[in-house]
């Protein structure tokens, strides 16, 4: 038994399901030809095709009709997709792993659901396999994200399919920079650059970008390639062929989703809110959205750990910096710190601030090198010489925003109003040394050791 692909006039393919002597499962063949009626893609078609092989395998191996199937044989079914060998008596020696995954299995029942529920419905058999394999459940107060209907609809029940099995919470899989830097180095040609950098910054679904038109793309000018965008299947060769491997050194498995989670997730690390990633992303609702946000806080979470593990030093009454953690800290402790850090802590130039998110800071308003000269930037200070200045006034330009922000939330008139006028020092400085400028108030003091 096999899937045999069919070319058809217009270029399109089509799928049967054929038996050891090529003649088509006729009640399949209907089937098939009933979801490309109903316009299921190319790909679905293809993925149900090789569904139905599995399952009439498996009737041919047992010896059972199609129309005879009852609950215990499906559910036996369900046994033989996750361990074949099971029926043919044979033992295995060591623990084998599962020959498909949970959502593979609760694919292929979900296939064959719909294959009995067709039949009834066009009344080739009597028996309707649907009502016996759906049960009403209550998810109650279980549910991840609670819509704004919520309320209204918690006491109705939902179907669930018996027969399928729980699927783990796939991890989500994002790229590091150096592994996007990879990527890019090995591209030899413009059509996979595009393409890869399109999935990369705009977060689109493969089938989203795959399916735009030269007319939905605003070009400066006229002239310029035609792009042909690369078959989504042919990417796991694109990092064999250039030799692609992750953190670990194992050769990526290319997914082109991978591009969309990078993408949420370096917008979440950018600073952008939860809802403008949802809208950004076309997510339905928040809930995909919010696992993102879960996963950027538990790789934060895991540098956090990681640097307590190593040792927490503070300064001593003469300056001197001392370890705390002789021996272990309490989990509690660390689980306390780390959510006070989350709640208070503003990132400075010197490390994030645990008393600045309250807006009562003392001294922010207070940089030294800036107002040591009576309320005035020291004399000696020389600005733009070098080009990491232009860096450290971004920093000290966010920073400060960030605490007038958080002033306002707290009503701290006097703060934010000190701490605007040091803004406006800052941006003084950067509008200089930005454009190649620099700032240094002992030119003449040079003049006369000159003279």
């Amino acid at each position: 038994m096999k899937v045999q692909e069919v070319k058809l006039d217009n270029n399109q393919r089509r799928y049967l399901l054929v038996d050891d002597n090529g003649f088509p499962i006729i009640p399949v063949a209907k089937y098939l030809k009933y979801i490309d009626n109903s316009e299921k893609s190319f790909n679905t078609q293809k993925t149900y095709a090789y569904s139905f092989k599995l399952y009439f395998e498996y009737l041919q191996e047992i010896d059972i009709d199609y129309k005879n199937v009852n609950i215990n044989i499906l559910s036996n079914f369900v046994g033989w997709l996750r361990n074949p060998y099971e029926n043919n008596k044979v033992v295995t020696l060591k623990p084998t792993k599962a020959k498909r995954t949970e959502k593979t299995v609760n694919l292929t029942i979900t296939v064959v659901t719909n294959f009995y529920d067709y039949l009834y419905r066009t009344e080739e058999i009597n028996n309707d396999m649907d009502d016996k394999l759906m049960k009403q459940v209550f998810a109650g107060g279980h549910k991840h994200y609670k819509d704004f209907l919520y309320h209204v609809n918690k006491d109705k029940p939902s179907s669930k399919n018996i027969l399928k099995i729980k699927e783990p919470r796939r991890k989500v899989k994002v790229l590091t920079k150096e592994e996007m830097q990879k990527v890019y180095d090995a591209t030899t040609n413009i059509r996979d650059e595009f393409l890869i950098k399109l999935l990369y910054e705009t977060g689109l679904r493969i089938g989203e970008a795959l399916s735009l038109f030269i007319e939905d793309i605003v070009f400066d000018h006229n002239k310029g390639h035609r792009i042909k965008l690369v078959n989504r299947g042919k990417l796991n060769l694109f990092a064999i062929d250039n030799n692609i491997t992750d953190e670990l050194g194992n050769r990526y498995h290319f997914k082109n989703h991978s591009l969309r989670h990078t993408y949420a997730v370096k917008m979440l690390n950018g600073g952008v809110d939860i809802l403008t990633v949802k809208e950004l992303l076309a997510h339905a609702s928040p809930e995909m959205t919010m696992r993102y946000a879960k996963l950027l806080d538990d790789t934060k979470r895991k540098v956090f750990d990681k640097a307590v593990k190593q040792g927490i030093f503070s300064f001593d009454e003469s300056d001197k910096l001392k370890e705390e953690n002789d021996g272990e800290i309490p989990y509690d402790i660390i689980d306390m710190l780390y959510t006070n850090h989350k709640l208070n802590a503003l990132d400075t130039p010197y490390g994030t601030c645990m008393q600045r998110a309250n807006g009562k800071c003392s001294y922010a308003k207070q940089p030294p090198c800036l107002t040591c000269n009576n309320g005035n930037p020291c004399k000696d200070l020389c600005v733009g010489a070098f080009e990491g200045d232009i860096i450290k006034y971004e920093i000290l330009i966010n920073s400060t925003k960030n605490m007038i922000e958080n002033a306002k939330m707290y009503n701290r008139t006097e703060t934010i109003s000190e701490n605007e006028e040091l803004l406006k020092r800052y941006e003084d400085i950067y509008s200089k040394i930005s454009q190649g400028n620099m700032i240094y108030s002992r030119l003449d003091k040079l003049k006369k050791k000159v003279n």
